[in-house]
């Protein structure tokens, strides 16, 4: 089961190189391009730990 990585980037060509990489290497990505998009995107509070 691949691992989903949430990268939150505000820079557009960051973003896109970290998740070509990710992806090349087995993980599933979702790009986000703030902290609020990526609440957003995850669906829920992060964990504080």
């Amino acid at each position: 089961m691949p691992y989903t990585i949430l990268i939150i980037e505000d820079d557009v060509e960051i973003g896109d190189m970290l998740r070509i990489l990710l992806q090349q290497n087995g993980y599933q990505t979702i790009n986000a391009y703030s902290g609020t998009e990526g609440i957003l995107a995850h669906g829920k509070e992060p964990d504080p730990s």
